[in-house]
C-alpha cells in the first residue's frame, strides 16, 4: 500500500507572502515528506495563477534536487496541451535526473481554462491524449520514430536521452468519471489515480473499477499487480477536542476552486464536466459537516483516520493513497505536524 501527497495547492498573496517564499514553503514540506519515509508525492498541472502548477517538469526537478528516496509524480501531466516531442523530451529529462524516481502520471484536463489558454479545444481532449501517448511511449521505446497524425507530424526522430526507469517509469492514467478512461487504462495496462470524492457515491467509484480491473483481466493483466491511489483532503488531530474548526481549510479550498477564474471576464467554469458539476455539490455540502466528511475528506484523531482509510479502501477498491494536505491557507507548522502525526500513528498500521 502506498502513502504519498498530491499537491493541487491554492496560492494567498497575504498569507504565503511572494511566489518564492511560497515555492521554498513547499519544497521544504517535500524534503520533509521524504525525510519521514512517504512513498510519494505527486503534483497537479493547471494554468490559473496561483492554483497548482504550470511549470510542472522544473517543479518536478526542484522537487528531485530537494529530496532523495520519495518517488516524484505527476497527478497529472496534461499531454494533451503540449506537443508529444516536448513531453517525452522533459519527462526523460526529469527521470534521469531524478536517478529513476519518476511516477509518471497523464491525464486528458479537466479545467476549460487550461485548453482556452493554450488555444486547444478541449472536445478534442480524448484523441488528443491517445495520440499523444501513443508518441511519447513510441519515443521511449523506439530509436527511430515517424509519426503523421491527426493532430502532430514529424519526421523520423530519434530521442535522447530516454528515461532511466527502462522501458519507461510507471505509467498512472487519471480517471474520473468516463468508463472508456477506465477501460483504455485497463486495455493498456496502467495504473490508476482516482479522486473518489468529486463523485457522488463510493459505489460509483468501485463500479468504474470493476470495469479497469475486468479490462484489466481481458488484456492479459493481473489485475492484482496494478496500483489504484485514491485522493482525498487530509486533516489529521491528535485528540477529538481538536475536531472543531478542523474543516474549515477543506471549505477555504472549495471556495477558493469555486471563484478561481470567475473574476476574468468571458472565460468559461474553471471546471469542465463532471468535475465541475462534482465541486457544485461540494457547495451544497458547505453546512453538513458529516456528509462533507463522510464523502470528501479523511478527518479525525489517527484512529479514526485509520478507520475511515480502511472503510473507504473497501467501499471504494484502492490500494494506496495520495491525500491533499497543504490547502486552504493551512499553516506550514499544521501541514508538517499532520505530515509527522500521520507517518507515526496511521502508516504503521496500515501497511501490509
Amino acid at each position: 500500500m502506498q502513502f504519498g501527497f498530491c499537491y493541487i495547492p491554492d496560492y494567498y498573496p497575504d498569507l504565503h507572502g511572494e511566489f518564492r517564499d511560497w515555492y521554498e514553503r513547499l519544497l521544504s514540506e517535500w524534503a520533509w515528506a521524504d525525510e519521514l519515509g512517504y512513498d510519494s508525492i505527486w503534483i497537479a498541472e493547471h494554468r490559473y495563477p496561483g492554483y497548482a502548477f504550470s511549470s510542472t517538469p522544473v517543479v518536478l526537478q526542484a522537487m528531485a534536487d530537494r529530496t532523495r528516496q520519495i518517488r516524484i509524480g505527476t497527478a497529472v501531466a496534461l499531454i494533451t496541451q503540449r506537443h508529444p516531442v516536448l513531453s517525452a523530451e522533459h519527462w526523460a529529462a526529469v527521470d534521469v535526473l531524478s536517478g529513476g524516481r519518476l511516477n509518471f502520471g497523464i491525464g486528458r484536463g479537466i479545467s476549460e481554462y487550461d485548453f482556452e489558454t493554450v488555444g486547444v479545444p478541449s472536445e478534442e481532449s480524448r484523441e488528443r491524449f491517445e495520440e499523444a501517448w501513443e508518441v511519447i511511449r513510441r519515443l521511449w521505446t523506439e530509436d527511430e520514430v515517424v509519426h503523421n497524425g491527426k493532430y502532430w507530424s514529424f519526421d523520423v526522430h530519434t530521442l535522447r536521452p530516454r528515461p532511466l526507469q527502462q522501458p519507461m517509469p510507471p505509467i498512472y492514467v487519471s480517471a474520473l468519471a468516463s468508463p472508456e478512461t477506465y477501460r483504455w487504462a485497463g486495455r493498456n495496462g496502467y495504473h490508476l489515480l482516482v479522486a473518489p470524492f468529486l463523485l457522488d457515491s463510493n459505489e460509483r467509484q468501485r463500479g468504474f473499477l470493476e470495469i479497469y480491473r475486468e479490462e484489466l483481466a481481458n488484456a492479459g493483466h493481473d489485475p492484482g499487480a496494478f496500483e489504484v491511489l485514491g485522493t482525498y483532503h487530509l486533516s489529521i488531530v491528535e485528540r477529538e477536542s481538536q475536531l472543531e474548526g478542523a474543516d474549515q481549510y477543506f471549505y477555504n479550498y472549495l471556495n477558493f476552486i469555486q471563484n478561481t477564474g470567475k473574476e476574468r471576464t468571458g472565460v468559461k467554469e474553471a471546471l469542465a464536466g463532471e468535475a465541475n458539476r462534482a465541486y457544485q455539490t461540494g457547495e451544497s455540502l458547505y453546512k453538513d459537516v458529516e456528509a462533507m466528511r463522510r464523502q470528501r475528506t479523511v478527518i479525525g484523531t489517527p484512529q479514526q483516520c485509520i478507520e475511515r482509510m480502511s472503510e473507504l479502501a473497501e467501499a471504494c477498491g484502492l490500494s494506496g493513497w495520495s491525500f491533499e494536505i497543504s490547502y486552504g491557507g493551512m499553516p506550514p507548522e499544521m501541514t508538517r505536524d499532520q505530515m509527522q502525526l500521520f507517518a507515526e500513528e496511521v502508516i504503521p498500521v496500515l501497511r501490509p
